[in-house]
């Protein structure tokens, strides 16, 4: 199953994006994992790219087989996203760890897209990393 929706680039969405992601993975055990992940991608897209701007959206794709796969996809920015499991800042840092918790999280994650057409990230909950989330 796969389901796909569109937000308006505002804060007050990561609640919905929550809410919705926690939802339709409810009866899993991945649920609440599904949903920090989702509200991670999402705050990151809305304050690091145009998705956040006036006029800007984002969207949120979630794919159910044998895992779960989570992807934002958001309107490019001046950086790309980087996931990473090294601690730079040190355990007490107010940003930057997101994206490290992300991965921490997940089986797989990954980065698709470029600052000027957009990104794509996402992560799979799931052992199974055969097979990216995107295509």
């Amino acid at each position: 199953m796969m389901w796909r929706r569109i937000y308006p680039g505002r804060l007050d969405q990561i609640a919905q994006v929550r809410s919705w992601v926690r939802a339709q993975c409810a009866d899993t055990e991945r649920a609440d994992d599904a949903a920090l992940i989702a509200a991670e991608l999402t705050s990151n897209a809305l304050l690091h790219t145009r998705s956040g701007h006036p006029g800007g959206w984002f969207g949120v794709e979630l794919t159910r087989h044998h895992d779960l796969c989570l992807a934002v996809h958001d309107l490019g920015g001046r950086t790309i996203p980087a996931f990473s499991t090294a601690d730079g800042q040190g355990v007490l840092a107010e940003h930057g760890r997101g994206l490290r918790v992300v991965a921490e999280l997940a089986a797989q994650v990954g980065v698709e897209g470029d600052p000027v057409g957009g990104h794509t990230v996402w992560a799979r909950l799931t052992a199974d990393t055969s097979v990216p989330c995107t295509s």
